[in-house]
């Protein structure tokens, strides 16, 4: 092996470049210890600084500040003098961002500043509490569109509740944070059953629809809460002269009925997608299986067991999917539909029809 074929290799092995001549090359080739020192030195430099870099490329995307250590300015492998450096600038950067923060100027403090006077000095609820950190952890920067080179406005994270929640289900154990994210589910699909029933009753009220005119499902839920002479007495009343009580329970089952058509049709939709996905995928699986035989394996006992694993990851990936889009639903209120106009054709027909009568008359 040549000088020139050894540092090449070298170099693919290490993935790294390296500064060698060929008397150093030929020095390695032969084993002579100072030539492995130098190489092992320059392994040493090259991934130290690799990794220091890696670890300033994470910190920045994190932080959103650039605070770089060279590696001119630390000894290689000198990890301890890392540490006390970045720990150092970034309790200086936090120390400084709280200073802004504080400061009546900032961002963080004019959305707190207003959503407080949207308060009016009433007691602020859960909801309001909820959209004002909403409101306040969400911000606008003057970014460069890279499409047209233009500037614009851009919608940032001024804060981040991540390290929070991680304080928050710190030492807890896994069976009481499943618990807990079960129960916070559970309360989602209430408030989110309330919506829809709200939206609905909106809707309804600025019809003269009644109790006896809704769906018949609709009507069966309403008359089991109600007692069937109640029913009978409020079911030719319009739906917006309900009393408060029969408004309530409405609402409650148009939410109800809504939300298990939502969940219906979410379970249907990533069912239908993905069992065609697994169609496919066992039609090639069985093109494929044929192979195995060729392995000195049973073709059959093959097909079943990887029929099984697909399987089992299609039901794992219909949970997923049902369960990342039925906590997304959301209310959308209707638009009134725009009156239908007459086509331009049509038009010019009955102007045409009506001028040829006319000249028939004449």
């Amino acid at each position: 092996m040549d000088a020139r074929e050894f540092k090449q290799q070298l170099q693919s092995y290490a993935h790294i470049r390296l500064q060698i001549d060929q008397d150093a090359t030929r020095a390695l080739i032969n084993g002579e210890r100072d030539a492995v020192r130098s190489l092992k030195e320059q392994f040493s430099s090259a991934l130290f600084t690799q990794y220091l870099n890696r670890v300033a490329f994470t910190i920045n995307k994190r932080i959103g500040d650039q605070v770089t250590l060279l590696p001119t300015q630390v000894t290689t492998g000198d990890w301890k003098k890392v540490k006390e450096f970045y720990l150092s600038e970034l309790s200086g950067l936090f120390d400084r961002k709280i200073d802004s923060v504080n400061s009546g100027q900032s961002e963080i403090a004019k959305s707190i500043e207003k959503v407080v006077q949207d308060l009016d000095g009433n007691d602020p609820s859960e909801q309001w509490v909820t959209i004002a950190l909403f409101n306040i952890s969400n911000g606008k920067r003057i970014a460069i569109n890279p499409q047209n080179h233009q500037r614009m406005l851009k919608q940032v994270l001024l804060l981040n509740y991540v390290f929070y929640a991680a304080e928050l289900i710190k030492g807890k154990k896994p069976e009481e944070l499943i618990s807990d994210i079960l129960h916070h589910l559970q309360n989602i699909s209430v408030v989110q059953g309330t919506s829809f029933g709200t939206f609905e009753m909106e809707r309804l009220t600025q019809t003269e629809m009644t109790l006896r005119q809704l769906n018949p499902d609709l009507s069966g839920k309403i008359q089991q809460i109600l007692s069937p002479q109640a029913f009978e007495k409020t079911a030719d009343i319009p739906i917006r002269d309900l009393s408060e009580e029969n408004r309530t329970i409405l609402q409650d089952v148009l939410g109800q009925n809504i939300q298990t058509m939502l969940h219906r049709h979410v379970l249907l939709n990533n069912i239908n997608n993905l069992w065609v996905e697994h169609l496919t995928q066992m039609e090639a699986l069985r093109v494929s299986i044929g192979m195995e035989a060729y392995a000195q394996r049973d073709p059959l006992v093959q097909y079943k067991s990887q029929s099984s694993d697909m399987f089992r990851e299609l039901l794992a990936n219909i949970r997923l999917g049902v369960m990342s889009q039925i906590f997304r639903l959301q209310p959308v209120q209707r638009k009134p539909e725009a009156p239908t106009m007459p086509a331009p054709a049509q038009k010019n027909k009955q102007n045409n029809s009506q001028n040829k009568k006319r000249r028939r008359r004449r």
